[in-house]
């Protein structure tokens, strides 16, 4: 009875093939606070470098406009040359900006899931269009559980907003007394501090978040037990794939057996059918060994490789069938 269990709890962990196949059919773990947060970081970045090249040209062309307020008429063949000043000056700094933004946006996903494109997530699935399945998904626990989770950074960032701003909400009647430049450094910084806390809220969020979804995400790719002996029977235990590898690894064997040719000190040869290589270092105090060993094609590559290498071959048939066959290769 415990090993029925066993068979159908999901205790294992994801397998490459599992987690690969998930990937295939654009299931990822993303956490979209991740992402939000990549945005803001974007958006403090762009406007540390874009603010000082956009307040010089606004500048610039407002006292351009204001200079000139007094020969502007009030309609729009007046208007229309004001307005692309304005734009003409501020497009490629707002443009760059909105790249920018675009990049990070992009960023906040790739960077959690690596690069992904499937063109199959692309077509119509009817079943999508299911008002039953859809409700369901509106219903859910995870839609709740978002649900809530939303209210909860909202209310967050809220308190952390408030707990900021009282204190400046307690002195507004001395702004009063403060001039245009005053009141927009007080303004400035006051924003600035509010945006920086925020910031940090959401950073905190983005990491416990990022952690929950792949924790999530793992462990719903969870296998039973005889889900993981099923995969292995398709994979290892299929006979294909078995003399597939097992063909792979006589290749890799054959290939390290070839490069230690070259340091052989003889070949034995019976001359035609068989080659072995021997190494023998009799002052270095070791019996020989048989490095290479092969017989009709991979005996004349033995031979080729001792020839270009200036290896002696000795043509001894029964000590070279008796080494072929007893003797193994290292």
């Amino acid at each position: 009875m415990a090993e029925d269990d066993d068979d159908t709890q999901k205790t294992e962990d994801p397998t490459a093939k599992r987690l690969s196949e998930a990937r295939q059919q654009g299931n990822l773990p993303l956490s979209r606070d991740a992402a939000t947060w990549m945005l803001l970081l974007g958006i403090v970045m762009a406007i540390s470098f874009f603010l000082p090249v956009l307040i010089p040209r606004v500048t610039a062309t407002l006292q351009a406009i204001l200079s000139k307020a007094g020969e502007i008429s009030v309609d729009p063949d007046s208007f229309a040359p004001v307005l692309g000043e304005i734009f003409g000056s501020l497009a490629m700094p707002l443009l760059a900006l909105l790249f920018a933004l675009s990049v990070m946006a992009i960023a906040g996903w790739m960077l959690q899931t690596g690069p992904f494109f499937n063109m199959g997530l692309l077509r119509l699935k009817w079943e999508r269009l299911d008002p039953v399945q859809g409700a369901k998904r509106l219903f859910s626990v995870n839609s709740l559980f978002e649900l809530v989770k939303g209210m909860g950074k909202i209310l967050l960032v809220g308190v952390v907003a408030y707990a900021l701003l009282k204190p400046a909400f307690l002195h507004m009647e001395g702004l009063a007394g403060l001039d245009n430049l005053g009141l927009v450094m007080t303004t400035h910084n006051l924003a600035s501090r509010v945006f920086f806390a925020i910031f940090l809220v959401f950073t905190a969020i983005a990491l416990v978040d990022l952690f929950y979804q792949r924790f999530t995400y793992f462990r719903q790719l969870r296998m039973t037990r005889s889900e993981l002996r099923e995969e292995f029977r398709q994979t290892e235990g299929d006979p294909h794939v078995k003399q597939r590898l097992k063909q792979i690894r006589n290749e890799k064997a054959r290939k390290r057996m070839m490069a230690a040719v070259p340091k052989a000190d003889v070949v034995i040869t019976n001359p035609t059918h068989i080659a072995i290589a021997i190494v023998y270092s009799p002052e270095e105090g070791f019996a020989p060994k048989v490095v290479a060993k092969g017989a009709d094609y991979l005996a004349e590559r033995i031979k080729k490789v001792a020839r270009e290498h200036g290896i002696p071959t000795v043509e001894n048939k029964p000590l070279a069938r008796t080494l072929y066959k007893h003797v193994k290769v290292g």
